[in-house]
């Protein structure tokens, strides 16, 4: 947390087949994971996302965070209960699948 209700978080999109390049596994069409990150993971990802350019990272509150959910899809609900566990995670990650697009959130 950088601020009062503000946090740092990440996000990033690939194809399909690049998640599953990358990750070894499947993620139904629709469909959302929702991953609990290690300190050392979570270090690891961010210096990769950091690298590839500062458009990743972003200083949000939980309400811009929940606008990301519901722009990838989500109802008001289900944005504001999966906002809420990011907000309050020490680290974690979000994976959204939409047809051959996927999404990443993590803090």
């Amino acid at each position: 947390m950088t601020g009062k209700d503000t946090y740092v978080v990440w996000t990033d999109f690939s194809t399909y087949s690049e998640f599953q390049q990358d990750f070894g596994t499947t993620l139904d069409d629709g469909y959302y994971a929702r991953l609990n990150l290690t300190n050392a993971q979570f270090s690891q990802i961010s210096d990769d996302l950091s690298r590839e350019g500062a458009d990743y990272r972003h200083e949000w509150t939980q309400s811009a965070i929940k606008s990301w959910f519901i722009g990838r899809g989500f109802d008001n609900s289900t944005a504001e209960k999966e906002s809420s566990w990011l907000a309050t995670s020490s680290h974690g990650m979000i994976i959204i699948r939409n047809g051959n697009s996927v999404y990443y959130i993590l803090k």
